[in-house]
Protein backbone atom coordinates (compact mmCIF):
# COMPACT_ATOMS: atom_id res chain seq x y z
CA UNK A 1 0.00 0.00 0.00
CA UNK A 2 2.74 2.48 0.89
CA UNK A 3 3.61 2.79 -3.25
CA UNK A 4 0.31 3.83 -4.12
CA UNK A 5 -1.29 7.10 -4.98
CA UNK A 6 -3.47 8.52 -2.57
CA UNK A 7 -6.46 11.28 -1.43
CA UNK A 8 -6.04 12.03 2.33
CA UNK A 9 -9.55 13.79 3.44
CA UNK A 10 -9.80 15.53 6.72
CA UNK A 11 -12.87 16.86 7.24
CA UNK A 12 -14.18 19.72 9.63
CA UNK A 13 -17.25 20.69 10.88
CA UNK A 14 -20.80 18.61 11.87
CA UNK A 15 -21.69 15.43 10.81
CA UNK A 16 -22.78 16.13 7.60
CA UNK A 17 -19.90 18.09 6.57
CA UNK A 18 -17.38 15.27 7.47
CA UNK A 19 -19.92 13.00 5.33
CA UNK A 20 -20.26 15.46 2.40
CA UNK A 21 -16.39 16.40 2.36
CA UNK A 22 -15.68 12.73 2.67
CA UNK A 23 -17.88 11.95 -0.07
CA UNK A 24 -16.51 14.41 -2.32
CA UNK A 25 -13.02 13.11 -2.02
CA UNK A 26 -14.15 9.35 -1.88
CA UNK A 27 -15.41 10.46 -5.58
CA UNK A 28 -12.68 12.10 -7.12
CA UNK A 29 -10.90 8.64 -5.29
CA UNK A 30 -12.76 6.46 -7.27
CA UNK A 31 -12.86 8.34 -10.46
CA UNK A 32 -8.68 8.47 -10.35
CA UNK A 33 -8.00 4.93 -8.77
CA UNK A 34 -6.34 6.21 -5.80
CA UNK A 35 -6.85 4.89 -2.16
CA UNK A 36 -8.77 7.46 0.31
CA UNK A 37 -7.75 7.84 3.69
CA UNK A 38 -9.91 9.86 6.27
CA UNK A 39 -9.06 11.48 9.71
CA UNK A 40 -11.96 12.91 11.33
CA UNK A 41 -10.40 13.84 14.51
CA UNK A 42 -10.16 17.26 13.91
CA UNK A 43 -13.80 17.66 13.26
CA UNK A 44 -16.54 17.95 15.08
CA UNK A 45 -16.68 14.07 15.87
CA UNK A 46 -12.90 14.34 17.24
CA UNK A 47 -12.95 11.28 16.66
CA UNK A 48 -11.75 8.82 14.57
CA UNK A 49 -14.68 7.75 12.26
CA UNK A 50 -13.62 3.96 12.39
CA UNK A 51 -14.89 3.45 16.05
CA UNK A 52 -18.43 4.06 14.25
CA UNK A 53 -18.56 2.73 10.91
CA UNK A 54 -16.82 0.30 8.75
CA UNK A 55 -17.28 0.15 5.01
CA UNK A 56 -16.72 -2.93 2.61
CA UNK A 57 -15.38 -0.82 -0.30
CA UNK A 58 -11.47 -1.84 -0.59
CA UNK A 59 -9.04 1.43 -0.96
CA UNK A 60 -10.89 3.12 1.64
CA UNK A 61 -9.60 3.30 5.21
CA UNK A 62 -11.39 5.57 7.85
CA UNK A 63 -8.70 5.91 10.16
CA UNK A 64 -5.07 6.57 8.83
CA UNK A 65 -2.76 5.20 11.53
CA UNK A 66 0.34 6.65 12.33
CA UNK A 67 2.94 4.36 10.48
CA UNK A 68 0.61 5.78 6.90
CA UNK A 69 0.80 9.66 8.38
CA UNK A 70 4.78 9.65 8.69
CA UNK A 71 4.59 8.08 4.86
CA UNK A 72 2.59 10.48 4.00
CA UNK A 73 5.33 13.16 5.00
CA UNK A 74 8.00 11.55 2.41
CA UNK A 75 5.87 12.28 -0.55
CA UNK A 76 5.19 14.28 -2.88
CA UNK A 77 1.79 16.23 -2.58
CA UNK A 78 -0.36 18.78 -3.68
CA UNK A 79 -0.80 21.38 -2.26
CA UNK A 80 2.94 21.62 -2.56
CA UNK A 81 3.10 23.55 0.91
CA UNK A 82 2.69 20.43 2.62
CA UNK A 83 5.52 18.57 1.55
CA UNK A 84 7.58 16.84 4.84
CA UNK A 85 4.57 17.87 6.78
CA UNK A 86 1.48 16.96 6.08
CA UNK A 87 1.31 14.86 9.01
CA UNK A 88 1.71 18.25 11.26
CA UNK A 89 -0.03 21.11 9.56
CA UNK A 90 -2.70 22.90 11.03
CA UNK A 91 -5.78 24.30 9.15
CA UNK A 92 -7.52 27.72 10.15
CA UNK A 93 -11.88 28.40 9.06
CA UNK A 94 -11.40 31.34 6.62
CA UNK A 95 -15.12 31.39 5.92
CA UNK A 96 -16.91 30.30 2.66
CA UNK A 97 -16.17 26.34 4.07
CA UNK A 98 -12.63 26.77 3.56
CA UNK A 99 -9.44 26.15 5.48
CA UNK A 100 -6.33 27.60 5.41
CA UNK A 101 -2.89 26.68 6.23
CA UNK A 102 -1.64 28.00 9.82
CA UNK A 103 1.71 28.81 8.27
CA UNK A 104 1.58 29.71 4.87
CA UNK A 105 -2.26 30.90 5.06
CA UNK A 106 -2.74 29.18 1.59
CA UNK A 107 -5.85 26.88 0.91
CA UNK A 108 -5.49 23.37 2.17
CA UNK A 109 -7.14 21.55 -1.29
CA UNK A 110 -6.73 20.76 -4.43
CA UNK A 111 -8.67 20.93 -7.77
CA UNK A 112 -10.51 18.12 -8.22
CA UNK A 113 -11.47 18.93 -11.87
CA UNK A 114 -8.37 17.35 -12.97
CA UNK A 115 -5.89 14.31 -12.37
CA UNK A 116 -2.38 14.83 -10.73
CA UNK A 117 0.95 12.75 -11.14
CA UNK A 118 1.50 13.74 -7.43
CA UNK A 119 1.49 10.40 -5.00
CA UNK A 120 -0.67 12.55 -2.35
CA UNK A 121 -3.62 14.60 -2.72
CA UNK A 122 -5.36 16.42 0.51
CA UNK A 123 -8.10 17.82 0.87
CA UNK A 124 -8.89 19.36 4.46
CA UNK A 125 -11.99 21.05 4.26
CA UNK A 126 -15.38 21.84 5.64
CA UNK A 127 -19.14 22.56 4.56
CA UNK A 128 -22.11 20.16 4.39
CA UNK A 129 -24.65 19.22 1.34
CA UNK A 130 -26.45 16.31 -0.41
CA UNK A 131 -23.22 14.28 -0.37
CA UNK A 132 -23.08 13.56 2.88
CA UNK A 133 -26.49 11.45 2.73
CA UNK A 134 -24.55 9.90 -0.43
CA UNK A 135 -21.84 9.37 1.85
CA UNK A 136 -23.38 7.20 5.12
CA UNK A 137 -25.16 4.86 2.37
CA UNK A 138 -21.81 3.23 1.83
CA UNK A 139 -21.11 2.78 5.60
CA UNK A 140 -22.15 0.02 8.17
CA UNK A 141 -21.99 1.00 11.75
CA UNK A 142 -20.11 -1.08 13.98
CA UNK A 143 -21.76 -4.45 15.83
CA UNK A 144 -21.08 -3.04 19.11
CA UNK A 145 -22.53 1.09 18.10
CA UNK A 146 -25.46 -0.40 16.47
CA UNK A 147 -26.26 -2.58 19.46
CA UNK A 148 -26.44 0.20 21.65
CA UNK A 149 -28.30 2.56 19.44
CA UNK A 150 -30.77 -0.09 18.83
CA UNK A 151 -31.14 -0.57 22.62
CA UNK A 152 -31.71 3.28 22.92
CA UNK A 153 -34.87 3.41 20.11
CA UNK A 154 -36.49 0.12 21.39
CA UNK A 155 -38.47 2.13 24.39
CA UNK A 156 -39.93 4.53 21.66
CA UNK A 157 -41.82 1.70 19.89
CA UNK A 158 -43.06 2.33 16.13
CA UNK A 159 -45.69 5.36 16.14
CA UNK A 160 -44.29 8.42 17.25
CA UNK A 161 -43.53 12.43 15.77
CA UNK A 162 -40.42 13.82 16.22
CA UNK A 163 -38.99 17.52 16.11
CA UNK A 164 -35.61 18.54 15.46
CA UNK A 165 -34.28 21.92 17.13
CA UNK A 166 -30.70 23.09 16.59
CA UNK A 167 -30.02 26.70 18.79
CA UNK A 168 -26.49 26.96 19.75
CA UNK A 169 -24.52 28.23 17.32
CA UNK A 170 -27.02 29.15 14.90
CA UNK A 171 -30.70 30.14 16.39
CA UNK A 172 -34.28 29.11 16.00
CA UNK A 173 -37.41 30.47 17.01
CA UNK A 174 -38.44 27.58 18.70
CA UNK A 175 -41.14 28.86 20.57
CA UNK A 176 -42.52 30.03 17.74
CA UNK A 177 -42.18 26.82 15.95
CA UNK A 178 -43.55 24.85 18.94
CA UNK A 179 -47.04 27.14 18.65
CA UNK A 180 -47.39 26.29 14.87
CA UNK A 181 -46.64 22.15 15.52
CA UNK A 182 -48.86 22.02 18.56
CA UNK A 183 -52.38 21.55 16.72
CA UNK A 184 -50.70 18.78 14.60
CA UNK A 185 -48.90 16.75 17.40
CA UNK A 186 -51.74 16.67 20.25
CA UNK A 187 -52.34 13.61 22.10
CA UNK A 188 -49.28 11.91 20.13
CA UNK A 189 -45.78 10.77 21.55
CA UNK A 190 -43.56 13.28 20.90
CA UNK A 191 -39.54 13.12 20.31
CA UNK A 192 -37.84 15.82 21.13
CA UNK A 193 -34.08 15.76 19.66
CA UNK A 194 -32.25 19.56 19.88
CA UNK A 195 -28.68 20.54 21.28
CA UNK A 196 -29.81 23.31 23.29
CA UNK A 197 -31.00 21.85 26.68
CA UNK A 198 -32.95 24.96 26.93
CA UNK A 199 -34.87 24.37 24.31
CA UNK A 200 -35.54 20.50 25.17
CA UNK A 201 -36.67 21.95 28.83
CA UNK A 202 -38.81 24.55 27.23
CA UNK A 203 -40.56 22.26 24.84
CA UNK A 204 -41.32 19.28 27.82
CA UNK A 205 -43.71 22.61 29.53
CA UNK A 206 -45.03 23.83 26.59
CA UNK A 207 -46.69 20.18 24.63
CA UNK A 208 -48.47 19.38 27.68
CA UNK A 209 -51.58 17.45 25.60
CA UNK A 210 -48.61 15.17 24.47
CA UNK A 211 -46.08 12.07 25.85
CA UNK A 212 -43.08 14.05 25.31
CA UNK A 213 -39.92 11.31 24.38
CA UNK A 214 -35.98 11.79 24.40
CA UNK A 215 -33.49 9.37 24.05
CA UNK A 216 -30.44 11.03 25.36
CA UNK A 217 -28.83 13.32 27.59
CA UNK A 218 -26.85 16.55 26.95
CA UNK A 219 -25.36 18.80 28.61
CA UNK A 220 -25.94 22.81 29.00
CA UNK A 221 -23.60 23.81 26.52
CA UNK A 222 -24.06 27.61 27.10
CA UNK A 223 -24.71 28.31 23.44
CA UNK A 224 -21.73 27.00 22.17
CA UNK A 225 -22.26 23.94 19.47
CA UNK A 226 -22.59 20.34 21.11
CA UNK A 227 -20.23 18.58 18.72
CA UNK A 228 -17.49 20.93 19.70
CA UNK A 229 -18.57 21.60 23.77
CA UNK A 230 -15.20 19.64 24.78
CA UNK A 231 -16.26 18.60 28.35
CA UNK A 232 -17.93 15.37 27.25
CA UNK A 233 -16.65 11.76 27.02
CA UNK A 234 -15.98 11.83 22.96
CA UNK A 235 -17.46 8.22 22.42
CA UNK A 236 -20.46 8.93 24.70
CA UNK A 237 -21.21 12.41 22.75
CA UNK A 238 -20.74 10.84 19.12
CA UNK A 239 -22.82 8.05 20.10
CA UNK A 240 -25.64 9.94 21.47
CA UNK A 241 -25.60 12.26 18.29
CA UNK A 242 -25.85 8.59 15.77
CA UNK A 243 -28.91 7.73 18.49
CA UNK A 244 -31.03 11.04 18.35
CA UNK A 245 -29.99 11.08 14.22
CA UNK A 246 -32.14 7.35 13.88
CA UNK A 247 -34.70 8.28 16.22
CA UNK A 248 -35.31 11.29 14.16
CA UNK A 249 -35.05 9.07 11.07
CA UNK A 250 -37.55 6.31 12.16
CA UNK A 251 -40.33 9.30 12.93
CA UNK A 252 -43.52 9.13 11.93
CA UNK A 253 -43.63 12.52 11.31
CA UNK A 254 -40.53 14.53 11.65
CA UNK A 255 -40.95 18.65 12.05
CA UNK A 256 -37.70 20.37 11.83
CA UNK A 257 -37.59 24.36 12.69
CA UNK A 258 -36.23 26.29 10.10
CA UNK A 259 -32.88 28.57 10.85
CA UNK A 260 -33.55 32.20 11.94
CA UNK A 261 -29.92 33.20 12.86
CA UNK A 262 -26.59 32.30 11.77
CA UNK A 263 -24.83 30.56 8.66
CA UNK A 264 -28.04 29.00 7.55
CA UNK A 265 -30.84 31.32 7.54
CA UNK A 266 -33.84 30.32 6.14
CA UNK A 267 -32.84 26.81 5.54
CA UNK A 268 -32.78 23.58 8.08
CA UNK A 269 -29.33 22.35 9.36
CA UNK A 270 -27.64 19.93 8.12
CA UNK A 271 -28.31 17.43 10.67
CA UNK A 272 -31.98 18.27 10.11
CA UNK A 273 -31.73 17.60 6.93
CA UNK A 274 -29.58 14.43 6.97
CA UNK A 275 -32.70 12.96 9.24
CA UNK A 276 -35.03 14.13 6.99
CA UNK A 277 -33.07 12.22 4.20
CA UNK A 278 -32.99 8.71 6.10
CA UNK A 279 -36.24 9.15 7.11
CA UNK A 280 -37.26 8.93 3.42
CA UNK A 281 -35.19 5.58 2.29
CA UNK A 282 -35.68 3.62 5.32
CA UNK A 283 -34.09 1.07 3.47
CA UNK A 284 -30.73 2.76 4.22
CA UNK A 285 -31.25 2.68 7.75
CA UNK A 286 -31.43 -0.93 7.56
CA UNK A 287 -28.30 -1.26 5.32
CA UNK A 288 -26.61 1.11 7.77
CA UNK A 289 -27.36 -1.23 10.96
CA UNK A 290 -26.80 -4.15 8.98
CA UNK A 291 -24.23 -5.17 11.11
CA UNK A 292 -26.78 -6.46 13.45
CA UNK A 293 -27.17 -10.32 13.49
CA UNK A 294 -31.18 -9.69 12.92
CA UNK A 295 -31.60 -6.67 11.47
CA UNK A 296 -34.79 -5.20 12.93
CA UNK A 297 -37.76 -3.70 10.77
CA UNK A 298 -37.07 0.03 11.29
CA UNK A 299 -40.26 1.38 9.79
CA UNK A 300 -43.42 -0.74 9.42
CA UNK A 301 -45.38 2.47 7.89
CA UNK A 302 -44.33 4.38 5.07
CA UNK A 303 -43.15 7.98 7.26
CA UNK A 304 -44.83 11.49 6.19
CA UNK A 305 -42.71 13.91 4.22
CA UNK A 306 -40.62 16.40 6.94
CA UNK A 307 -42.43 19.25 7.62
CA UNK A 308 -40.65 22.85 7.66
CA UNK A 309 -42.21 26.23 9.75
CA UNK A 310 -43.91 27.27 6.52
CA UNK A 311 -45.62 24.01 5.65
CA UNK A 312 -46.96 23.92 9.37
CA UNK A 313 -48.16 27.42 8.81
Amino acid sequence: MLDRQYVFCIPRGGFNDVLSQIEKAWRYAESYERILVVDARHSGLTDSLSRYFSTEVKGVFLHPGEALLRHFDSLEVSPSFLRGRVSRHSGRYEGHYVFKDVDTGLPLSFDMSRAYRKALLVHHACGGNELGFDCLRRLTLLPEVATEIFRSLVPLGMDYDAVHIRNTDIGTDYLAFFRQIFPKVRGQKLLICSDDLACREAAKNFFVESKVLTVTDIPDTCGNALHYYAEQNTFAKNLAMLTDLFALARARRLFVAQITAGCKKGEMSGFSWLAHKLQAHQEIVDGIFASLSENPPFCQNPPSPVSTPDEQS
